[in-house]
């Protein structure tokens, strides 16, 4: 049986981690030059900025979603077949939404969506 009381803390100390870490981030400015070379440089760091804050929102999004299924009684159950998350998964991401099989099967989709060409 899992013991999920451990988790909460877990979880909401990562939820506060990343919500902090977003809000220091939307304060970044990157500042306007003259200079050709620099203004590249800064379009590939607001580039950097922007992925690296979709990252971290995608983040907050899955520990969240983790804190409902805590509050639901779904924690640490599979989204997608319904089995049981092992708790060394969990020991190591506590917002997995998907057994380790499921989240291989989902991974292996992305990557081909992402091969895909968007239609014109």
């Amino acid at each position: 049986m899992l013991t999920l009381k451990r988790y909460r803390p877990l979880l909401e100390a990562r939820a506060a981690e990343l919500r902090e870490s977003l809000a220091r981030r939307h304060g970044i400015e990157i500042e306007p030059s003259a200079e050709e070379m620099e203004r590249t440089m800064q379009a590939a760091e607001r580039d950097l900025v922007s992925a690296t804050l979709d990252e971290g929102h995608r983040k907050l999004r899955e520990v969240e979603a983790a804190l409902v299924r805590l509050d639901k009684g779904k924690f640490g159950e599979c989204l997608r077949c319904g089995d049981q998350i092992p708790e060394r998964r969990l020991d190591a991401l506590p917002w997995a939404a998907f057994c380790i099989g499921c989240q291989e099967e989902a991974d292996r989709l992305h990557r081909l969506v992402r091969r895909v060409p968007a239609a014109a």
